[in-house]
């Protein structure tokens, strides 16, 4: 059986290696900026001139890509800490914790539900709460017990004995 990884481990993930490569790539690049500054007698140094500041503005945004991608998964740990711990799904609750624009939260939420970043959550907008489906039915005889995710640190209900999958992200539960 193939274990998903969870959208949200992989874009931290993608956000460390932007980042990464970006600083890199980036910091080799303007060495060559400044050889090429220095040795103007050079045949082509203009043209590489332009070429080393091209792969410069490439590093530069996905220095700022990576970053984002990595204060997102910021706040979504954040957020599921906020969910799960405190058991608070009021959007309104949620951007009193943030200091935050509803407006700010509710836009965040739905853009990492479309990310899936959450596994099964929707945002119902007549109540400004997020609902979390945990796909759960009370009447059950099985056991179950507390988790908590390796991946995004939220806790929730599985089956006793079952390989289940995280609430919150989706990661593979033990």
């Amino acid at each position: 059986m193939k274990l998903e990884k969870s959208a949200a481990a992989v874009n931290s993930v993608l956000g460390s290696v932007l980042r990464k490569f970006g600083y890199i790539v980036g910091a080799l690049s303007l060495i060559c900026v400044i050889f090429a500054i220095a040795d103007q007698s050079a045949a082509g140094a203009y043209e590489a001139l332009i070429v080393f500041l091209i792969i410069l503005i490439l590093c530069l945004i996905a220095i700022m890509t990576g970053t984002r991608i990595k204060r997102r998964f910021a706040r979504f740990r954040q957020y599921v800490s906020l969910i799960s711990l405190k058991d608070t799904t009021s959007i309104d609750d949620i951007a009193a914790s943030f200091g935050k624009p509803v407006e700010f939260i509710k836009k965040d939420l739905q853009d990492m539900i479309k990310r899936k970043y959450f596994a099964n959550a929707v945002l119902d907008l007549a109540t400004n709460k997020i609902i979390i489906n945990a796909g759960m039915t009370s009447g059950s005889s099985e056991a179950f017990e507390v988790y908590l995710c390796p991946n995004c640190g939220a806790t929730g209900k599985k089956r006793q004995y079952r390989l289940e999958h995280c609430d919150y992200c989706g990661s593979p539960i033990k």
